[in-house]
């Protein structure tokens, strides 16, 4: 039995096919960016406090229609936009939940 080992070429076409399925199933859709702007903006509106809140839900919108709107973006700026904005998402996600450990006291405007 003899066991050969594989050749340059096949890696370099093992390297290209992942190359090329990497390409084609990293394409962010833009049902993909508004469902990751209503998580954001819904974990943001957990926040116990209301100045928090309210300016990471002022953020979300503004941050994702700015982006939206824009119409000359390439494939690797949604890319990185998207990359950023689901460890936002995340980071809201964890701070929301802290806040909930060390309740504060409600501002007038909020009763």
């Amino acid at each position: 039995m003899s066991l050969t080992l594989p050749t340059q070429k096949t890696f370099s076409f093992l390297q290209n096919t992942t190359t090329l399925f990497k390409n084609h199933f990293s394409t962010i859709t833009t049902k993909q960016l508004e469902e990751l702007k209503k998580k954001t903006a819904e974990e943001a509106s957990k926040f116990t406090n209301y100045n928090f809140r309210e300016y990471f839900k002022e953020r979300t919108n503004d941050m994702f229609d700015e982006f939206l709107n824009n119409d000359e973006k390439s494939e690797e700026q949604v890319t990185q936009f998207y990359d950023d904005r689901l460890s936002e998402y995340e980071m809201i996600k964890r701070q929301a939940l802290i806040g909930k450990l060390y309740p504060e006291q409600k501002f007038v405007t909020e009763n």
